[in-house]
């Protein structure tokens, strides 16, 4: 919802967010734009992503910087995480 209705929140940005739960075994994978930048955080879960490499756990969060492909890899169990493509 654009305009902030139907219980969105409205922010004054340029910005995409994705919600996925990632189990063990997973691999997602987001292109961000050159000139753009993100950030990942692992909201809960008793399992393990690994971003770029860097192991996360519930709670961790990483920012992206540069543009590219972002691997997202399920290492342990199962994760709900966010992830906000912003410039």
């Amino acid at each position: 919802a654009g305009g902030g209705g139907g219980g969105a929140i409205k922010i004054n940005q340029d910005t995409e967010v994705y919600a996925a739960i990632v189990e063990a075994g997973v691999i997602l994978s987001h292109h961000l734009a050159p000139l753009r930048g993100g950030y990942v955080h692992v909201v809960e879960g008793g399992g393990a992503v690994s971003v770029g490499g860097v192991t996360m756990r519930g709670g961790d969060g990483a920012f992206l910087e540069g543009g590219g492909v972002v691997d997202i890899c399920g290492v342990e169990g199962r994760c709900e995480l966010l992830l906000i493509d912003t410039v």
